[in-house]
């Protein structure tokens, strides 16, 4: 497992990776298991591309979305059980600390980042004024207890340069209590979904040796890639949902009818081909990691990498765009060809990777 123990040797944290993921990493291998974390950030198929239009066909994308043509179970490949859960009030909350800090295990709590001390969030008004814009939605701040002296704790925290705080129990107790307990969110949309007091459980139900972990990487790239070069569609409600290669095609094709004077539409497809671009960094982060484990792969990671800096270039050049008070459509229908021109490079790449590992289409 020394080829394992080399990947999760960095501490520096991808911003689009989310902040549990590492934890998890970490309480696995405290645990005695072996995981990486492109490969758990993989779950749920974010390296799929989505494109989505609701009923009123305004644009919109998000990686978390791809989850709905998730069929691989990858916890359950990989031995790894989560308990989410919740306490009535911080005593008993304390209590499990104590408990499971004294076994030696992390807790993963959900908090929020305002009530952290050290965090850039602490009592920042932005961070209650930017609320509503957040692309992540209502969701907890995850952060680690990994040790516990008198009325100190020892978190871990993947989001700030310095991973490790020792904090109070008067904050925690108020960073525990989470985004829901904020007076300014009182009446935010589905902010009470946030229980106080949560936590996630990690057990390991089996030892994953790292031939077996290769495989199930592979197994994983091959759905992706599945995916990616699907045109799978899925309406709910009156909203679209396409993937893979209907996203980019979708995407493309609502580029080339907008006219661009409404200022909504043009920051969401701007996030829309932000969320793409991040969507191939997952795929690019997970072949790089396979490669290192197997080196047949490097040539394909070599090739992904190249795409993945040219998407970028391509997003920052849009942006720049679209941020315009007076679009000029022309420059965007040229960057559309661009874009289409990597979509059939990756398409090419992703059909010999298909031909490689035995992907049904």
């Amino acid at each position: 497992m020394e080829s394992i123990k080399k990947i999760n040797e960095s501490e520096e944290y991808a911003y689009y990776i989310p902040c549990n993921i590492p934890l998890i990493v970490k309480a696995v291998n405290r645990l005695g298991g072996f995981v990486y974390i492109n490969l758990l950030a993989n779950d749920g198929l974010v390296a799929v591309p989505n494109f989505i239009l609701n009923s009123n066909n305004f644009p919109s994308s998000n990686v978390r979305f791809s989850k709905k043509i998730n069929k691989m179970k990858l916890l359950n490949e990989l031995g790894i059980h989560k308990k989410y859960g919740y306490f009535d009030n911080f005593k008993e909350g304390l209590e499990y600390l104590r408990s499971m800090n004294e076994q030696g295990k992390d807790v993963l709590l959900g908090v929020t980042s305002y009530y952290l001390p050290y965090s850039r969030d602490y009592i920042n008004p932005k961070y209650i004024e930017n609320y509503i814009n957040r692309t992540i939605g209502v969701m907890n701040h995850y952060i680690s207890v990994v040790d516990i002296s008198h009325e100190k704790f020892k978190l871990y925290d993947v989001t700030e340069n310095e991973h490790e705080h020792w904090i109070g129990i008067k904050d925690l107790n108020l960073a525990w209590k989470g985004d829901s307990q904020i007076e300014a969110f009182t009446n935010f949309p589905d902010i009470n979904e946030l229980r106080p007091f949560t936590y996630l459980e990690v057990t390991l139900e089996k030892r994953i040796c790292e031939r077996d972990l290769l495989a199930i990487s592979i197994d994983l790239l091959k759905v992706i890639i599945e995916d990616c070069l699907s045109e799978k569609v899925i309406s709910e409600n009156g909203t679209s949902y396409f993937y893979g290669k209907s996203a980019i095609i979708e995407f493309l094709k609502y580029l080339k009818l907008y006219d661009f004077t409404d200022i909504k539409k043009n920051k969401s497809l701007s996030n829309c081909l932000i969320e793409m671009q991040i969507s191939r960094y997952f795929l690019r982060d997970l072949i790089k990691d396979i490669a290192f484990l197997d080196d047949k792969f490097e040539k394909i990671y070599e090739n992904i990498d190249g795409f993945s800096k040219e998407f970028t270039n391509i997003v920052y050049k849009f942006n720049f765009i679209i941020s315009k008070k007076s679009v000029d459509k022309e420059k965007v229908l040229e960057l559309s060809k661009k874009i289409y021109e990597i979509f059939e490079s990756e398409q090419a790449l992703y059909k010999g990777i298909v031909e490689d590992l035995g992907v049904s289409q």
